[in-house]
């Protein structure tokens, strides 16, 4: 078989990839396992790319000058036409912190790095995935990732010695594949969006292309026919389907599924059962020639959706785009994928490309170093900057230096010693600001130490993985506790957490201090509560514990740019400040706070009887909340002149 041979079975089959990563962004609710369509694209494009460098050293013709400046005439068309756009879109709707990331997507897209921002964005405070309209070109940036080192590497082993060609894609494949399963547990993030653990899905096809393309001969199916194959290959991708979903721990061995199922299907070859009477019908090899267009437009347009109305558009509205972009996706193949292809000056046509490309990458880089053109919408942009906590009200360089603290660490004075610490994840980190005027206006100095997510409780470490691989939360705050203890000068420590994390399902804390003996999570949170009070309050320690918060509904800052984006558009999404309403359920935590008071000498400052009609709006009509969990500089400040204990 000739691998160059043109197959409608693998336009086909890229059909087979895009429909279901369409429906998956479009209703991930309904189609929970789509997004594995991107995983059916890797092999399919490790094996055609392969098979183009392969083809053209075993005939001696290959030259990268014609392999790059068709890459370029592929893929940047396209990707430039909807750079365009959805820049142009983003100037006269975004407000300047969105219009500033995506200033920093498309810079980075259009020099195929947008993975490693995606990878390094992917923290406690990120913006949601499904607003950032460029968030699809991490898996086109791991391609032409590929592209740029696999050509070299075929025509430097074929010219020292051919037979290593194979071992490479051996070795390479192995190699990526045991750092994607190694690495899931702890790594997951990396895992998804690093070049060097996804690899092995691309090499799969480069395999099968090398096998295909030299050894033809010799790589025959004695034991099983091609119509098994074929009907094996398409069972994984739909069992891959049916199973899978965000849960999962992907890629890791969840991938295999559509991977093996793809490279099933094109080693099963055209004329198998499925590839034959399937994969070639004339509508999915329409989708698959599309395929390329269609993926670059549909996420930006769901993504505008969602931007604008909020989480869940209507379906009706997301059904709509689904079909625009099957219409742009045909209008961009048709008329200029195709022209600019085939008609082009086939030296000065792709140099143009490559210029027209970096000047849309400029013009990112340009929006994203003046901050997203603030000036566009002046009066939301000054509602929109009352929210914002800055990175100083987290940390300090000289307190960092100073005190076993690396996330949060501030001190009210740095040039004296503190006298109180408060100590905890986020929600203490919040408080500080407020608390930290009281003490100074009692000639104190407090210090604000600790880490998102993780607890003011000794001994205990938070099994379950976050964004960035596992918590470590032990490891991070039993410094601070020794510090603590052992400082005389401080006098008092204030305890927050929020109470809302470690009452989910999902929450799962391990006792690495080998002292606590608790049935339920509930109660081993509570028994190193217990413990923590305790050992403060023998060393000296006065220990007050702030009663958390309660969530809000909805995000204030995506409320305030979603009531924005309705009267810009004139659209109904239902904004209404009395849609935005405390949702927390207290009951575990009031159990646990009834404990300490029974087994410790710890007080409570209630931030209750200040919460009603000041939350999340203060009397001066000032946003109280940063989002739906955390206070604003001047909510923290409102309970400055009211700690009492």
């Amino acid at each position: 078989m000739k691998s160059s041979t043109y197959r409608p079975d693998i336009d086909g089959l890229r059909a087979l990839a895009i429909i279901p990563v369409v429906l998956f962004h479009a209703f991930p609710e309904i189609f929970p396992g789509g997004f594995i369509g991107v995983d059916i694209f890797f092999v399919i494009s490790g094996f055609l790319i392969s098979s183009i460098i392969l083809d053209g050293v075993s005939n001696q013709n290959f030259s990268f000058k014609d392999f790059y400046t068709k890459r370029i005439k592929r893929i940047f068309p396209a990707l430039i036409l909807v750079l365009l756009c959805t820049l142009a879109i983003a100037w006269f709707t975004l407000l300047s912190d969105d219009f500033q990331s995506l200033g920093n997507h498309t810079w980075r897209g259009a020099i195929f790095i947008s993975n490693f921002l995606l990878w390094r964005e992917s923290g406690y405070f990120d913006t949601a995935a499904e607003t950032k309209p460029l968030l699809h070109l991490w898996s086109l940036s791991i391609e032409e990732q590929f592209y740029l080192f696999w050509p070299v590497a075929i025509w430097l082993l074929w010219k020292l010695r051919k037979t290593w060609i194979l071992k490479a894609i051996v070795l390479i494949f192995i190699s990526s594949f045991l750092c994607n399963i190694f690495l899931i547990q702890k790594e997951s993030i990396a895992v998804f969006y690093n070049p060097l653990t996804r690899f092995w899905e691309l090499l799969l096809g480069a395999f099968l292309a090398y096998r295909l393309s030299l050894q033809s001969d010799s790589f025959k199916l004695r034991f099983i026919s091609p119509t098994a194959l074929s009907i094996i290959g398409f069972a994984l991708i739909v069992a891959g389907l049916a199973l899978l979903n965000k849960s999962r721990q992907f890629p890791g061995w969840w991938a295999l599924m559509p991977t093996l199922g793809a490279f099933l299907l094109i080693l099963s070859g055209p004329e198998a059962w499925v590839n034959r009477n399937i994969l070639s019908k004339k509508f999915l090899v329409w989708i698959g020639l599309i395929s390329f267009p269609l993926y670059l437009w549909h996420w930006p347009l769901f993504s505008f959706a969602r931007i604008f109305y909020g989480p869940h558009p209507p379906e009706f509205l997301l059904g709509g785009l689904i079909v625009i972009s099957i219409v742009l996706a045909w209008g961009t193949y048709q008329f200029i994928e195709r022209p600019i292809r085939h008609r082009i000056n086939p030296i000065i046509g792709p140099i143009k490309l490559a210029l027209g490309l970096i000047a849309v990458g400029l013009m990112g880089l340009a929006i994203f170093k003046l901050n997203g053109v603030s000036s566009r919408f002046p009066q939301i942009e000054k509602d929109i900057a009352s929210l914002q906590w800055s990175p100083s009200e987290n940390n300090t360089e000289t307190c960092k230096a100073k005190y076993p603290s690396e996330q949060y660490c501030v001190l009210s004075d740095e040039s004296n010693k503190p006298t109180a610490a408060i100590i905890g994840d986020s929600h203490a980190n919040h408080f500080f600001k407020g608390l930290s005027e009281f003490y100074k206006s009692r000639h104190g100095n407090l210090i604000n130490l600790g880490y998102g997510a993780c607890g003011p409780f000794m001994g205990l470490d938070r099994a379950e993985v976050g964004p960035n691989g596992y918590l470590n939360c032990y490891k991070k705050m039993q410094p601070i506790f020794e510090y603590v203890l052992k400082d005389k000068d401080i006098k008092t420590v204030f305890l927050a957490y929020h109470h809302n994390e470690y009452a989910l399902p999902t929450a799962k804390l391990v006792d690495l201090s080998g002292k606590l003996d608790s049935s339920s999570e509930q109660a081993l949170l509570t028994d190193s509560l217990v413990k923590t009070v305790n050992a403060l309050s023998a060393s000296g320690k006065e220990v007050v514990l702030i009663y958390d918060l309660p969530n809000l509904t909805i995000n204030t800052g995506t409320h305030i740019k979603q009531c924005f984006y309705a009267n810009l558009l004139k659209i109904d999404t239902g904004c209404s400040e009395k849609n935005i309403q405390f949702q927390d359920n207290f009951t575990k935590y009031d159990e646990t706070i009834d404990r300490l008071r029974k087994e410790t000498a710890i007080k409570v400052f209630d931030t209750r009887e200040f919460v009603n009609g000041n939350f999340p709006i203060n009397g001066n009509q000032e946003w109280t909340y940063r989002d739906y969990q955390h206070l604003t500089t001047k909510g923290s400040l409102f309970f400055s002149d009211k700690y009492k204990w």
